[in-house]
């Protein structure tokens, strides 16, 4: 049968073949071709649409031959036998599809026969009805004449052009950049090639980024919809979720083409996918970069918002993909660029925001600015930027700070530290008058700004002109003070200025983190995506220091690029044996080793220089032109200051003015120690916290820390804020900015390699930044050095994503394998799941599957489908089961509230019953009770009866005695009833307290001083009943002393029985005896000598000495202070003291005690003391053995105590001073015995030569 190698007809229906025609010359096809178009014509009319409808045509030509054949939607609302039909018809390997008379033979078209004539019938009528209806055919269109086709059609074709550029049948730069240009005159700013974005930058607004933009690309496949932004933070948020890997999202471009505003799109992208559990916390995380352009972006002369700062933002997410948390790390701020601008640059952003925006506000005084002094600064060159524009950024930046968290105080304080640094931009030094031209010291001219700027920055004036003025030196233990001329002045000036914007802008970025860091569990798993946004690369007519940092951080960059693109990858192909064509790509290896290498590389020749005081640029270039030996070094024809680097963007020419000054960057100590003696907390803390490796402050943050911990941050001792490890101190040896910037890739790479990069290239069309503007050479040698062509090249032959067996069948394993089967991580297993799956285009290598990109796109759609059914299962089955247990709980509720009904019934019956009950028997009792009360009154009335006969017969019988005796006197009579009455009343009182006393004993606690007292008098009796006979006299009642007494030998009796049960009795604390008490007293008193000495020590080196003449004398009403006299009464009243009996110290008792040197304490003295010791203590000796009376009143006990523990310190005081006067006596009484004895020796030498 003939072939063909046309590609003509509608790409919906083509086949595979039939498309690859367009693309390979050598690719045919045959009838078979048709068959394809049958298989989809019967999707079409089982479901409506043909696959891949919903696509643009020709981007639906790509997808064809990537995808599996197409399928039902629905399959279960069909047969099996059509669906058999379709997947017979619809094979992507032609060789295996059959013809058209094989396909007649299915049993489907073989069941269709006998319902031909009523189909026909049935469309005829729908026919019909839809013309009585009004609706006319559409007139068909020719598209051929006379066999030929036409070229005049009614409608005029509009091209597509290729949406991923790995799909170009043709590769050559002309037709990339040709692909580039069409779709960027079209507002299609964003192209493929293969998984990586290119963006060219509009310079415009087109409306791409609505949240109708932010949905439509949510959760899709690359080839779902055009190329976009969002697409990628997709795919990066996808492979996170379904890989658990943590991925890098590489955003590179030379100035100016967008990569700040791509990061901010991206961020925008993952923070709406994420879906952070608190609305907050996304508000939160947007506000990020707005803060972060206006304090590190500044009006360069390419770009008004050039990044002036590398920015690594990592968002942290749960392992379901929900936003978290978010974390910053900044790079290379370039610090310079706050004292000096170049013609046509600006300061950053946030100067002009502040001034503008106070002005507006009125605010400016608060700050000790005024609109007058805005075109005087120093520091502030003027832009092209409207004040208004400033004003209304402004606002939107104090929103910011309140949305993050930021206090009231906090943004005062960055405030003042703005203006101090605009402030302190004004101070202008002159040279002062001296008679002696030795030294040419500076001065401020106009002291009015210092004045501005101490008291913004809470420091002394005086302080900060001397920290400006002067320098100090030490050498060899000595501190030399010499003044500062102007150059030096405005050095320092400089440098101060440098160094608080620099720990300003750390010092919100630590904030940023605090506010934004997520305290999560220690066993629970993060995983993050990393947004890189670093300067991009600068070629200037005049390139300095700050040029070749970023031009060297993006030669890394490309490095890494072309390591992960061809490198890694083509060395997988040769060892796993895939044959692939190797791509040749240029690399920059050899330019990053002539910069970073060591030691003859650039950096490190420049750190080598900086070191010699005396080097200047004329040196470091010489040192430069005789060590750099690369070709990729030129060196200048002239003698001028220069030299040029083959970067992989370009040649660059780089002037040496500057270079070792900017590398320095050495802030004075006298700097550092002025701003740490301000009265404002945050200011001062800046300058107290260390320097990291990468010269950032460091940041104390735990992920378990929360904000009130870190608010007293700089409360905390220092060596409990800081690990010294990784860390620098700011007033120490400080390190070049070369070494911080080493530091800084190193750091930098080490988070990239971490994650799964996705890259992103920025492209600049033009340099006038106008829309609608393509400048294809300037396009053409971004391309050039950015490796697009070759990585074209390596996206079509190549394999992008390669998995190791066991890692592709546990993540994809489910998507062709039931549940039942057992997989083993074979190649074999690997190979069956790719075919279940109908993939072709794969390779398998030794240990690992090699996919294609477009390949991970459908395993990642397919996975979210099958993820999206299981989770339908799921909900089905947790519902059903809901439903079921809901079932079970209201049968179980009906038999539980069956049991307790009736249980309440038989209670209310059985209460019922008790009550009768109750009722009967409590009649019963009142029946009872008043016949008893009956019989009682009975009772009662018959004894008064008797009583009174009684009373009768004793009134007679009184009358009868009185009349034989002589009456008692009345007066007499009423005394002695008196004297009854008080007897009786004292002893009712007496019984009342007794019994009181008892009462308190038995209910309540003993109070302390009562508890004291019965201790005490427990402790002395010699038995119970000389203890019972003291307790009485102390007014305890006879039972109450019993009771106590019995208790406490009780308790007594108890403890000692149980110590025999569980073992051996405590032995009794010893108390402390002389001997200790004179050790402790004496190191004591030792180690605060020793304390003493070292703080005269440190105020003879810091403080000016104090003449002699200059002290005062004592007043002659002076009295020594009281803690004096305490040490007599502890040396003085030993107990059981003795000469010989080793209760004092000697000297070698206490010297283990103290930190005393043998050589510090003077034996004389100690002995001193220790005789005069022993002769107190044998005064003491009787009187302390003297047995005390005890007297019940306790305050005079300790009245007594209190008077004898003052004599004690007295007497103690006494005995020191009498010893150190013994001692100091002892020691002249040496040296004037040393003086006598030499006196004599000369006597006798004299003698000796008068007889010679």
């Amino acid at each position: 049968m003939a072939r063909r190698n046309t590609s003509v007809g509608t790409p919906y229906w083509m086949a595979p073949e039939v498309i690859a025609c367009e693309q390979q010359l050598d690719q045919s096809y045959d009838s078979r071709c048709d068959v394809w178009s049958i298989g989809i014509t019967a999707i079409e009319l089982a479901e409506g649409d043909p696959p891949l409808c919903e696509l643009h045509p020709m981007r639906a030509l790509f997808q064809i031959p990537r995808n599996p054949p197409p399928k039902l939607g629905h399959p279960e609302h069909y047969s099996a036998m059509l669906s058999d039909f379709i997947s017979e018809c619809l094979v992507k390997d032609l060789e295996q599809r059959p013809f058209s008379k094989e396909l007649v033979t299915h049993p489907f078209m073989k069941g269709v026969g006998p319902y031909v004539e009523q189909v026909r019938q049935e469309l005829k009528a729908e026919i019909q009805r839809q013309r009585s209806e009004g609706r006319a055919p559409k007139q068909a269109e020719a598209t051929t004449k006379y066999g030929k086709l036409k070229s005049d059609r009614k409608t005029k074709p509009q091209k597509m052009y290729m949406d991923d550029l790995a799909a170009l049948d043709v590769l050559t730069e002309d037709t990339i950049v040709e692909q580039l240009q069409k779709r960027y005159e079209t507002n299609q700013i964003y192209t493929y090639i293969g998984d990586i974005l290119v963006a060219v930058n509009p310079f415009a607004k087109l409306g791409l980024y609505t949240n109708y933009h932010q949905r439509k690309y949510a959760g899709k496949t690359r080839s779902d919809n055009p190329p976009h932004i969002f697409a990628v933070a997709d795919a990066a948020h996808q492979a996170l979720v379904h890989q658990k890997q943590n991925q890098a999202i590489v955003i590179s471009g030379e100035s100016g083409s967008g990569k700040t505003e791509s990061a901010n799109l991206l961020l925008k992208q993952l923070v709406f996918l994420g879906k952070a559990v608190t609305r907050n916390l996304e508000e939160r995380i947007l506000q990020v970069n707005p803060i972060m352009e206006a304090f590190g972006n500044a009006r360069t002369g390419i770009n008004s918002n050039s990044s002036r700062f590398g920015k690594y933002l990592e968002l942290t997410m749960a392992r379901s993909g929900k936003v978290n948390g978010a974390r910053i790390f900044v790079y290379l701020l370039e610090q310079s660029r706050v004292v000096k601008q170049a013609e046509g640059e600006g300061n950053f952003h946030i100067f002009y925001y502040m001034y503008d925006g106070l002005q507006a506000e009125k605010r400016l005084e608060e700050y000790y600015l005024h609109p007058s002094y805005r075109k005087t600064h120093r520091y502030l060159q003027e832009t092209a930027t409207l004040p208004k524009t400033n004003v209304e950024r402004w606002k939107q930046l104090l929103a910011s700070f309140k949305v993050l968290g930021f206090r009231d105080d906090e943004v005062d304080m960055v405030n003042r530290v703005l203006a101090a640094i605009l402030n302190l931009g004004d101070l202008e030094f002159g040279e002062m008058d001296s008679n002696d031209n030795t030294d040419s010291k500076a001065r401020v001219i106009d002291v009015a700004p210092m004045h501005r700027v101490s008291k913004l920055l809470g420091v002394e004036s005086s302080d900060l002109l001397e920290a400006l003025t002067s320098n100090s030196v030490v050498t060899r233990g000595e501190t030399i003070t010499r003044h500062n001329n102007v150059a030096e002045a405005c050095t320092a000036r400089d440098a101060m200025a440098k160094g608080l914007y620099g720990r300003l802008f750390d010092w919100m970025v630590n904030q940023i983190n605090l506010l934004l860091v997520h305290n999560r569990p220690n066993n629970s798993e993060q995983l993050a995506v990393g947004l890189l946004d670093i300067f991009g690369f600068e070629n200037f007519s005049k390139n300095s220091f700050e040029q070749l940092c970023i031009n060297i951080a993006n030669e890394q960059i490309q490095y890494y690029f072309n390591q992960h693109i061809f490198t890694w990858e083509q060395q997988e192909y040769m060892a796993e044996g895939i044959p692939v064509d190797m791509v040749e790509f240029a690399d920059n290896r050899p330019v990053l080793d002539m910069l970073l290498s060591r030691p003859l590389g650039l950096l490190a020749l420049l750190d080598e220089e900086s070191r010699f005081p005396r080097s200047n640029d004329r040196s470091l270039i010489e040192k430069f032109h005789n060590n750099v030996k690369s070709k990729f070094y030129q060196r200048p024809k002239s003698d001028a200051v220069c030299f040029a680097i083959h970067h992989f963007a370009g040649r660059v020419v780089y002037q040496a003015d500057g270079f070792l000054e900017k590398n320095r960057n050495f802030l004075p100590a006298e700097i550092i120690q002025l701003i740490r003696q301000s009265q404002y907390d945050m200011i001062r803390f800046l300058f107290q916290c260390p320097i990291t490796k990468t010269g950032n402050l460091y940041s104390a943050i735990q992920d378990t820390g929360s904000r009130q911990n870190v608010s007293n941050f700089i409360k905390v001792d220092t060596k409990e804020k800081f690990n010294s490890r990784g860390l620098a101190s700011q007033s120490r040896a400080q390190q070049t900015v070369a070494t911080y910037f080493r530091y800084s890739l190193m750091d930098l790479l080490q988070k990239m390699v971490t994650g799964a990069p996705q890259f992103i290239r920025c492209i600049k069309p033009n340099e006038t930044k106008a829309a609608k503007n393509f400048e294809p050479v300037k396009v053409l040698k971004q391309l050039r050095y950015t490796g697009v062509l070759e990585t074209i090249r390596i996206r079509q032959h190549g394999f992008s994503h390669r998995l190791a067996f066991a890692e592709f069948l546990k993540r994809y394993y489910f998507l062709g394998y039931g549940f039942e089967e057992r997989v083993v991580a074979s190649r074999e297993s690997c190979r069956l799941l790719l075919v279940r799956l109908k993939m072709d285009g794969w390779a398998l290598g030794k240990s690992k599957v090699f996919l294609k990109y477009y390949h991970i796109e459908y395993l990642s759609k397919l996975y979210e489908e099958h993820v999206r059914k299981i989770v339908l299962v799921q909900a089905c089955v947790r519902r059903w089961l809901a439903k079921a247990f809901c079932k079970r709980e209201k049968q179980r509720l009906a038999v539980v509230s069956a049991v307790t009904l009736q249980k309440h019934v038989r209670g209310w019956l059985t209460r019922r019953r008790m009550n009768k009950l109750i009722r009967e028997k409590q009649e019963r009792e009142r029946v009872e009770r008043e016949r008893a009360e009956k019989e009682r009154i009975a009772r009662e009335k018959k004894n008064n009866e008797q009583n009174k006969a009684k009373q009768a017969f004793a009134k007679a019988k009184l009358i009868h005695q009185m009349s034989n005796h002589e009456l008692i006197k009345p007066a007499e009579r009423t005394q002695q009833a008196v004297d009854v009455n008080n007897k009786e009343n004292e002893k009712a009182a007496i019984v009342i307290q007794s019994y009181y006393r008892g009462y308190t004993i038995r209910k309540m606690k003993l109070t302390p001083e009562l508890e004291a007292k019965t201790k005490y008098i427990l402790g002395i009796a010699k038995n119970r009943v000389e203890a019972q006979r003291m307790m009485q006299k102390e007014g305890f009642s006879k039972e109450d002393a019993a009771r106590i007494i019995q208790r406490y030998y009780r308790t007594h009796k108890s403890k000692n029985d149980g110590s025999r049960r569980k073992g051996p009795a405590p032995q009794p604390v010893k108390p402390l005896s002389a001997k200790d008490q004179q050790i402790d007293l004496i190191a004591f008193s030792q180690n605060v000598h020793m304390l003493n000495q070292e703080v005269h020590k440190n105020l003879r080196a810091n403080k000016t000495g104090v003449p002699l003449d200059a002290i005062e004398k004592l007043p002659s009403d002076y009295k020594r202070p009281p803690g004096f006299v305490l040490v007599p009464g502890l040396l003085g009243t030993v107990p059981g003291g003795g000469g010989n009996g080793g209760s004092t110290a000697g000297s070698g008792d206490y010297s283990k005690y103290s930190s005393f040197r043998s050589a510090e304490c003077d034996h004389e003295m100690t002995k001193e003391l220790i005789q005069r010791q022993r002769n107190q203590q044998q005064q003491h000796q009787y009187q302390n053995h003297q047995p005390r009376v005890v007297d019940i009143n306790r305050n005079e006990i300790l009245g007594e105590r209190k008077v004898e523990l003052s004599e004690r310190k007295q007497q103690l005081s006494h005995n020191w001073h009498q010893a150190f006067q013994a001692s100091e006596v002892a020691q002249r009484g040496a040296a004037d015995h040393q003086q006598h004895l030499q006196q004599q020796q000369q006597q006798q030498h004299q003698y000796q030569n008068q007889q010679d």
